[in-house]
């Protein structure tokens, strides 16, 4: 949120990411996927909202044209398709006996090199990024009011989607707090 702290942030997605893992990712300074990853919002298809930060981060990263593909569908999008929309900034080609874990840890450290080389010049665009399109405390707080207000109109048809939605964040939370990976500063990664 801070226009001037010295953190890259790198999400990399080797498999789908849904909801606040996608949202998370969304989050990031560049965002390396491979390709046989894909992202979606399913909560818009049973009526819920992606409250977790979609929207502000979808239209920073694709502009308002690009968030609406995103947010007016539920279905999975592909990473190419993504990548096309601006969601994502790399795709790592997988082939067919290669681990996309690995292929995106490969990718991570080539971007880790490049970065390190060039740090001035990208924490420069960064911050000038962050200043041209400010994401303030204000802005999440009402987007979170927004998500609760849709929330209160959910009934009893809802339960059965969003109990399956809530364990599959729930095991995705406890995969990615061990999933995430310390790295030397100014760099960070998550997972």
């Amino acid at each position: 949120l801070s226009e001037d702290h010295d953190v890259i942030t790198v999400a990399l997605v080797a498999a789908d990411a849904m909801c606040g893992g996608f949202e998370t990712a969304l989050s990031c300074d560049h965002l390396i996927a491979a390709s046989t990853a894909s992202f979606a919002l399913p909560e818009i298809s049973v009526g819920l909202y992606a409250g977790s930060g979609a929207v502000p981060f979808l239209v920073r990263r694709c502009g308002v044209g690009g968030a609406r593909r995103f947010l007016s569908r539920g279905d999975k999008v592909s990473a190419c398709e993504a990548y096309q929309w601006g969601a994502i900034d790399e795709v790592v080609q997988v082939g067919g006996n290669e681990d996309p874990h690995e292929m995106v840890d490969v990718a991570f450290r080539k971007y880790r090199a490049f970065a390190s080389t060039r740090m001035p010049s990208i924490l420069a665009r960064l911050r000038m990024e962050r200043r041209a399109a400010p994401l303030d405390f204000e802005e999440l707080r009402a987007n979170s009011v927004s998500m609760a207000r849709v929330l209160e109109q959910v009934d009893e048809s809802h339960a059965p989607t969003m109990s399956l939605m809530l364990k599959g964040q729930a095991r995705v939370m406890r995969a990615g707090v061990a999933g995430f990976a310390e790295f030397d500063a100014p760099m960070a990664a998550a997972v």
